[in-house]
């Protein structure tokens, strides 16, 4: 099955709709023009980034942007590693690492490890 197959299936309360994002555009930012490039980076000049790491959820309609944000990185050079949270939604970031969802802790461990603060077990 798809990707797109299985986004399908999730229900509507785990999903983000374009109606969503635009939301959210104007909550965060107060319109959805002229935005600053320091809100919104991929909108404005990559070029002298720091190395970056980047965690996609692999459930999570805003994944795609998330692979944009890494192919723009690349096209100006700036060293860019990703990884997908496996069976992860948006947000996983925001739950306490388990025994039954080891992928928040993978996440976890993945961006410290590119701030050098990742200790082996």
């Amino acid at each position: 099955m798809s990707w797109a197959a299985e986004m399908r299936q999730l229900p509507r309360m785990l999903r983000f709709t374009a109606a969503d994002i635009i939301d959210f555009t104007r909550w965060y930012l107060g319109r959805l023009t002229d935005i600053p490039t320091r809100t919104m980076p991929g909108h404005g000049n990559l070029e002298g980034m720091p190395p970056t790491r980047i965690v996609l959820s692999e459930y999570d309609d805003l994944r795609g942007s998330g692979e944009l944000f890494e192919q723009q990185l690349r096209e100006v050079g700036v060293a860019v590693e990703s990884t997908v949270a496996e069976g992860m939604l948006h947000g996983h970031l925001n739950l306490m690492p388990t025994a039954q969802m080891p992928e928040i802790e993978r996440s976890l461990d993945f961006l410290a490890a590119g701030l050098g603060l990742h200790q082996a077990r």
